[in-house]
């Protein structure tokens, strides 16, 4: 048995929670939990459609947290 703690272990990482939903919505929600089982932030996506109903191509993220501060870097590749 491995005594080496992950990230997780340590509070390092946050640990991801999927929400549940049916196959045919176009959004996704997933909550990242501390290593107290808090949860920290809540990252809500969604597909944008255009007004005619059909997808955009792009995507709404909604960020919910404790104390409302966010760091969010994009890398495209």
């Amino acid at each position: 048995m491995s005594t080496n703690l992950t990230p997780y272990d340590t509070g390092m990482k946050l640990e991801p929670f999927k929400h549940d939903v049916e196959s045919n919505q176009a959004t996704g929600k997933v909550d990242f939990d501390d290593n107290f089982g808090d949860t920290l932030l809540t990252v809500h996506v969604e597909r944008h459609l255009n007004p005619d109903g059909l997808p955009s191509g792009f995507y709404i993220i909604n960020l919910a947290g404790d104390n409302g501060k966010f760091l969010i870097a994009w890398d495209e590749e």
